[in-house]
């Protein structure tokens, strides 16, 4: 018993579990919108993903969120900076389209392949602090058009809005849907 007692607290990260808060991308008429998981991935991969993305889905535009900054090797403007990252669009798709979409990307593979207990066909992303480490903070907005085939969750944009007073996600080019609810979770992490 001691020999597995002693592997635990090998593995074991130091932090206890505690509640953190997140967002679903499920939409209210059960679409799902681009959400991205990057961990310890350069700026200009995740750039690239997201120009990759464009081109093959379509998608016309992304928000880049920093998640953690313990990462970081270099300053904030080098494209070279790797850290946490992540990404959230407006671009309303199937679940599978969206499952598709991660497959072409960087992102922690547990983004793809491991669903969260709490639900079987959403993604979650942390907004709230987690130990030590601040809430998600805005890098960057990539827009591709300002046309696009989708339609887009209006309560995504105006949670953004709302979260890091983005000026440039005022679209009225755009078709959006009508809700402006969107989910909100309390979970527990380490």
């Amino acid at each position: 018993m001691n020999i597995l007692k002693s592997i635990f607290n090998l593995v074991n990260n130091g932090h206890p579990k505690e509640p953190v808060v997140g967002i679903t991308n499920e939409t209210a008429d059960c679409f799902y919108v681009p959400f991205i998981d990057y961990d310890r991935t350069a700026f200009d991969c995740v750039l690239k993903d997201l120009h990759h993305l464009h081109k093959i889905f379509g998608c016309c535009m992304f928000v880049i969120l920093q998640s953690s900054k313990e990462e970081i090797i270099q300053n904030i403007n080098d494209a070279n900076l790797v850290a946490n990252y992540h990404v959230i669009g407006l671009d309303k798709m199937i679940y599978h389209s969206h499952l598709e979409m991660l497959k072409h990307t960087r992102c922690d593979w547990r983004n793809i392949y491991r669903r969260p207990p709490y639900s079987a066909r959403n993604w979650v992303l942390r907004v709230s602090k987690k130990h030590d480490k601040p809430a998600p903070e805005f890098v960057k907005l990539v827009k591709f058009s300002d046309k696009c085939s989708y339609q887009h969750s209006l309560a995504h944009l105006l949670w953004l809005q709302k979260m890091y007073s983005i000026k440039e996600l005022n679209y009225s080019t755009l078709d959006f849907d009508a809700n402006k609810d969107i989910e909100m979770i309390e979970y527990m992490t380490k």
